[in-house]
């Protein structure tokens, strides 16, 4: 298992920034648990300014204390829902090297939260609070 990036870099396995930046979501997840696949359409990188610069590949986002997500997986989780959407390639991928208490232990922690909606605790977009999700069921 890789560390989790923390320092600026100019490309990520040979896909240029248009500047320099911090990967963050799919890349940082890719990177922290050594994840050999194909890079998505779209990965995010946090910038050194205020008002970065964006192209297809890369989604660059403001360094602002409210978008850089901490190490940890789950945050880096919610970052990546929230910005880079759902890639179900990338996150089955994750999922198996993941360890699965690890997993069950963020579903736990916030059952109806963004994460556990991600992994279809919701049904129709409303949490329901006597309902028990399909990934709940299989790590608790």
């Amino acid at each position: 298992m890789g560390e989790w990036p923390a320092q600026r870099v100019n490309g990520f396995h040979g896909k240029a920034l248009p500047e320099a930046g911090e990967p963050a979501g799919y890349a940082a997840l890719m990177a922290r648990y050594e994840l050999d696949l194909p890079l998505p359409p779209r990965m995010a990188a946090i910038a050194d300014r205020h008002h970065p610069v964006s192209n297809d590949d890369w989604l660059m986002l403001m360094l602002m204390p409210r978008h850089r997500p901490d190490q940890p997986l789950g945050d880096q989780l919610t970052f990546t829902f929230r910005y880079e959407g759902v890639n179900l390639q990338v996150l089955s991928r994750l999922f198996d090297a993941v360890s699965p208490e690890d997993i069950a232990a963020l579903v736990r922690a916030a059952p109806t939260g963004g994460f556990a909606d991600a992994c279809g605790s919701s049904m129709n977009g409303s949490p329901k609070a006597n309902w028990t999700s399909p990934i709940q069921e299989r790590f608790a």
